[in-house]
């Protein structure tokens, strides 16, 4: 993840202690409001570069129908554990399971299969292509009969399909079937990006600092996206520097220092000042400090 200034609104009302960063998010501590299963579920999980621990023992529940947000200063293990989820990492201990079933990630489209997508901050977008070129590159739709056979794409569904994931998201983007990337604001790039991993992540969407690098009025665009999405059929992380968005878009605050959590909070119940003293390590739960 590139360098990121923490940014932190005026002061709200106290709040209260840091809950045990390892306890259910369905327990009264990390209060989740949600019940059931979680549909993906960290467990333990470590990963070592040489002598360096980017995470040390990370155990985090995401719930559908669930925001969670992952903050922390640079280096505190944020982009690995991302990384981790999604397959380009393999963790070298501990493990990930989806919906109860333990799973082995050992490349992004063994996650990509098991429902979960990103949008990282390059957005991952080919800018000399279209809406639909890009939501379906490497996933192209095949042509039937004989043209299955030579390998003839099916531009008119790519578009049709492509067409509903815009819309659904109300990106204003005219013309998809002609517009490239290039020529599309910040905002609009986002859009295509997030419309792609929810039209292929039937669970989880992992959300690494969406509105980084984007003006105010971009900035609101996918603000208004990820808010329509919230509550629906699937779990959302977001990973963000900016303390006021992850306010407004979470529903859970996960802090991680030095590779470890050290917080778990219910959002509604805490301040980005009791988050921030975490992150810089001015406050330790006890039972983050064993």
């Amino acid at each position: 993840m590139a360098a990121g200034r923490l940014i932190v609104p005026p002061a709200v009302e106290p709040s209260h202690e840091g809950v045990d960063p390892n306890v259910s998010p369905n327990s009264s501590q990390a209060n989740s409001s949600r019940e059931g299963e979680p549909v993906l579920r960290v467990r333990n999980v470590s990963k070592r570069f040489g002598a360096v621990t980017a995470l040390d023992g990370v155990s985090i529940d995401f719930h559908i129908g669930e925001t969670v947000g992952v903050v922390g200063d640079n280096g505190a293990g944020k982009s690995t554990l991302l990384k981790v989820m999604t397959g380009v990492h393999r963790p070298d201990g501990g493990s990930l399971e989806v919906e109860g079933k333990e799973v082995t990630f050992d490349a992004p489209g063994v996650a990509r299969a098991n429902g979960i997508e990103a949008v990282y901050q390059d957005l991952a977008l080919v800018d000399d292509m279209n809406v639909a070129e890009n939501m379906f590159l490497g996933r192209e739709i095949r042509a039937g009969g004989i043209g299955r056979t030579l390998g003839i794409v099916n531009r008119k569904a790519m578009r049709r399909q492509a067409a509903d994931a815009i819309a659904n998201l109300r990106v204003p983007i005219p013309h998809i079937d002609e517009t490239l990337v290039r020529r599309m604001s910040g905002g609009q790039r986002q859009g295509v990006a997030i419309a792609r991993s929810i039209m292929w992540g039937r669970k989880v969407l992992l959300l690494d600092e969406p509105t980084a690098a984007l003006g105010v009025k971009q900035q609101d665009e996918v603000e208004r996206m990820i808010q329509e999405l919230r509550g629906k059929s699937l779990a959302m992380m977001i990973i963000a520097h900016n303390m006021p968005l992850v306010f407004r878009l979470t529903d859970r605050i996960i802090v991680l220092r030095h590779g470890r959590v050290v917080a778990a909070l219910a959002t509604a119940e805490t301040s980005p000042e009791e988050v921030v003293t975490y992150i810089t390590g001015a406050k330790t739960p006890v039972s983050a400090a064993s």
